[in-house]
């Protein structure tokens, strides 16, 4: 009796393990279906950075700037660097102007002095890029930067393809510093970059010039 009295414990405790098995499968795949609903990816406001990216194209293509004399600075006419520690930027187009041209950086809280340098930058740097992309010397890319053009498409001489290339890196810089606060700034994480990026190239497109070398979905490269 007392022998079958522990098989009948044991088959007992079974068959209570049995019945709670998929209580307890419920409660590891419940537990886990909440833990994903928490990491939602995160919604891109492609509307409110479109309207952004258009306001930005349109103050960089349209800004006039006032030609400084020649004691507000001194550059180095082959680079374009101020060789003086004096501030040109000021002379040719305020911070508050850009700020009163672009409302969007405030909706997508953007609005700081980092975004405002950067689009500054592109400014003055656009008669440059305008230049050489008419020369063919560089392009706006699928990932909404310049990119040098080298071959067929640039065949000056080595100073100027210097120029050319010094050109590329600065207005990539600030394009890339405009493109990262939008997403640091909207907690859209590392997915969110590429269609920020992706947003602003539309747009780039959208209100580049004739003539203006763009890149194709295949990667060749078409003037507008």
């Amino acid at each position: 009796m007392h022998e079958q009295g522990k098989q009948m414990m044991i088959a007992g405790t079974r068959l209570i393990a049995l019945s709670l098995l998929p209580a307890l499968l419920c409660m590891v795949s419940c537990a886990g279906g909440m833990s994903f609903s928490l990491r939602e990816p995160v919604e891109v406001p492609e509307d409110e950075i479109a309207v952004l990216a258009a306001q930005i194209e349109e103050v960089v293509l349209n800004t006039r700037l006032d030609e400084p004399t020649a004691s507000d600075y001194k550059v180095d006419q082959r680079t374009g660097q101020v060789l003086e520690e004096l501030d040109p930027l000021g002379v040719m187009v305020g911070i508050d102007e850009i700020r009163d041209k672009v409302p969007a950086l405030a909706g997508l809280h953007v609005d700081n002095e980092i975004v405002l340098a950067a689009i500054r930058g592109r400014i003055l740097r656009r008669s440059a890029v305008q230049e050489f992309e008419q020369d063919g010397c560089m392009g706006e890319d699928r990932e909404g930067l310049l990119q040098y053009l080298s071959g067929d498409w640039c065949s000056r001489d080595r100073d100027v393809r210097n120029r050319a290339a010094y050109i590329v890196l600065s207005e990539n810089r600030d394009r890339r510093t405009i493109y990262e606060q939008v997403v640091e700034a909207n907690s859209l994480g590392k997915s969110g970059i590429e269609r920020v990026r992706e947003i602003f190239m539309e747009q780039i497109y959208i209100k580049a010039w004739a003539g203006t070398p763009l890149q194709m979905p295949d990667g060749t490269w078409q003037r507008r």
